[in-house]
């Protein structure tokens, strides 16, 4: 599933974070974030050509993969 973003880039720039930066704020790889998305373990957002991650959803996936 691919969702346009709209908001401004500041709010942009606090709730979502590009494939490496999400890689390196959950301590993984890009090509592991890459994979998650494929999987549809998380949701691809796109800014313009950019694809992004939800800071929000990355912290819930996470906890629930903290759980198991």
């Amino acid at each position: 599933m691919v969702a346009k973003v709209e908001k401004k880039p500041s709010e942009l720039e606090a709730a979502y974070l590009g494939i490496n930066a999400a890689g390196q704020y959950i301590g993984v790889a890009g090509k592991t974030i890459r994979n998650l998305l494929d999987a549809k373990k998380l949701t691809r957002y796109r800014v313009g050509r950019r694809v992004v991650v939800s800071r929000a959803e990355l912290d819930s996936y996470m906890r629930s993969s903290a759980d198991r």
